[in-house]
């Protein structure tokens, strides 16, 4: 089990709040950990951002021993000011390729100032609610 979640590379969704992620951790076994990475990341609007990174250049995080096999978490930076919503990133190396869906959030919700509108809108959700069969 544990192998597994270290051939995985990547989880399966990540998120960045208000748009600047620290960083991807990626893993990968030690031996494939040089060469060029090759990222796109397409937005949920569609547009595609390509990007390249030297391997041997990112942050080394953590080093392990899994089950005879040495890997490490990476650290990948992220382009700044990624758009709010759901987005594919795609990693690839040489010989392997990983993908996550990058969900982009503000840290706060919108919350209106004056209490009566938000008594208002809890009044349409519960109404909502109730019509619903809920």
């Amino acid at each position: 089990r544990r192998q597994t979640l270290w051939q995985r590379g990547v989880e399966p969704v990540m998120v960045a709040w208000d748009g600047h992620p620290a960083g991807l951790e990626w893993r990968l076994p030690a031996t494939q950990a040089e060469g060029p990475l090759i990222c796109h990341l397409q937005t949920e609007a569609g547009d595609v951002q390509r990007w390249e990174s030297d391997m041997a250049r990112l942050s080394t995080l953590q080093t392990t021993e899994v089950e005879g096999i040495a890997y490490l978490t990476k650290q990948l930076p992220l382009p700044e000011a990624l758009p709010f919503g759901y987005h594919q990133l795609m990693l690839e190396t040489r010989d392997r390729r990983f993908e996550t869906l990058l969900m982009v959030a503000p840290q706060r919700a919108y919350a209106p100032a004056d209490g009566a509108a938000i008594a208002k809108m809890w009044a349409a959700v519960s109404h909502c609610w109730a019509t619903a069969g809920g």
